[in-house]
């Protein structure tokens, strides 16, 4: 269900970018990767979760004429993690242990 949600968003997003794109109007999306609500979260071990506010500085960044030659695409936002699944935290040095804290510690 994952990979066709996920391939569902990259689809679409490249079908509005080339339905609209010559009418000056850019289309793409943002993949958050593990996003906590609090600032001031504690780290989990070595995986540092992102804010919304990093999530924020890429949305403000695709909207500016900074990122006017940006269209159709797909970024992702998750600290190099590929926002895969929990299988890629392990890998960054995570254990389930630390992910199930990080999840009680998220409202």
């Amino acid at each position: 269900m994952y990979a066709a949600s996920k391939a569902a968003v990259n689809a679409i997003t490249c079908h509005a970018a080339s339905r609209w794109g010559r009418q000056g109007i850019r289309a793409n999306a943002i993949a958050p990767g593990l996003i906590t609500p609090k600032r001031n979260m504690p780290h989990v071990r070595h995986v540092r979760m992102g804010t919304p506010d990093d999530i924020a500085s890429m949305a403000v960044f695709l909207l500016s004429e900074d990122a006017g030659y940006v269209q159709g695409q797909v970024i992702s936002v998750d600290g190099g993690r590929l926002g895969g699944p929990p299988g890629l935290a392990l890998m960054m040095g995570a254990t389930w242990r630390d992910l199930r804290r990080a999840r009680r510690l998220i409202p």
